[in-house]
C-alpha cells in the first residue's frame, strides 16, 4: 500500500521539478539581457570623470598663492618693534656673510645709541658692502642679568681700519665717497649722554665689535633701527623705552 501512494508522489514531484527546471528557463534568458545593457551603460558613467578633471585649472590659484607667498617677505620689512629688555635678538645680515667693516662712529644722545660703519678699505670688502643685500653686519643683543646690561655684537667688525689697499682707482673710489682713512674708533667709554642708559663702553677683539650699555631703572624694552645707508656708510640706533 505504501508503494501505491508514493508512485504518485513520485510522479508529481517530478512534474514540478520539470516545471520548475523549465521557468528558470524561460527567465535566465532575459536576466542575462539586461546585464548586457548595464554593462554598456557602464561606459556612459566614464565621460562625467572626464568633465570633472576639466577644471585642472586649478593649480594656477596655487602658482598665484605660491607667487604670493614669495612676494610677502619684500613687503614685510617692517619695524621689528619693541623687545623684551631680557629677551635675546639679532638682526642684520645672515652670519657669516658679507665684508669685513670697520666702526666709523659711535655716540649717544637723548635718542639712544647711534653706530656709524663703513666697508673696511680694499676692492673685496668694499664690493661686499654694495652687494650685500642687508648692508647691516650681523648683530646679536643679549641682556646679561647678573652685570645688569645689554650687550651688543657686531660680527665681523673692527674698530681700526688700517691703509686702504689696492690700486690707485680705490684711493679716489674712497676719498669721492667721504671717507678718510685710516679710521679709528678708541677703545672704552662711548663719548655722550642719553637719559635712558649709564655709561656706554665699545671694545673689540679684533674681529668682532662689542658695545655694552647699563639700562637706567624702568627701562623694560629695547629696539634696533636701521638707518640707512649713506654713500658708504650704513648706520642705526639702538634706543630703550
Amino acid at each position: 500500500m505504501t508503494e501505491r501512494v508514493s508512485l504518485p508522489l513520485l510522479c508529481a514531484g517530478l512534474l514540478l521539478l520539470a516545471g520548475c527546471g523549465g521557468a528558470p528557463a524561460a527567465t535566465s534568458a532575459p536576466v542575462s539581457s539586461p546585464p548586457v545593457e548595464t554593462v554598456q551603460a557602464a561606459p556612459s558613467p566614464s565621460p562625467t570623470p572626464v568633465a570633472t578633471h576639466t577644471p585642472t585649472p586649478t593649480p594656477s590659484p596655487t602658482e598665484t598663492a605660491a607667487a604670493a607667498e614669495t612676494e610677502l617677505p619684500v613687503e614685510t620689512p617692517a619695524d621689528p618693534g619693541w623687545t623684551a629688555l631680557d629677551t635675546g635678538s639679532s638682526f642684520g645680515r645672515t652670519s657669516g656673510t658679507g665684508g669685513a667693516l670697520v666702526v666709523y662712529d659711535v655716540q649717544a644722545d637723548e635718542d639712544g645709541l647711534t653706530v656709524t660703519l663703513a666697508p673696511l678699505p680694499n676692492e673685496a670688502d668694499v664690493t661686499a658692502f654694495q652687494e650685500a643685500e642687508e648692508t647691516l653686519p650681523a648683530g646679536t643683543i643679549e641682556y646679561w642679568s647678573d652685570a645688569g646690561a645689554l650687550v651688543l655684537k657686531l660680527e665681523n667688525t673692527v674698530l681700526s681700519s688700517g691703509e686702504i689697499g689696492g690700486d690707485d682707482w680705490l684711493h679716489d673710489f674712497l676719498r669721492e665717497g667721504g671717507l678718510e682713512y685710516p679710521m679709528s674708533t678708541p677703545m672704552g667709554v662711548v663719548p655722550g649722554n642719553c637719559p635712558d642708559f649709564e655709561k656706554a663702553a665699545i671694545s673689540s677683539d679684533g674681529a668682532n665689535t662689542t658695545i655694552s650699555l647699563i639700562p637706567l631703572g624702568g627701562m623694560t624694552e629695547y629696539q634696533v633701527t636701521s638707518l640707512g645707508v649713506d654713500g658708504l656708510t650704513v648706520s642705526f640706533r639702538l634706543a630703550l623705552q
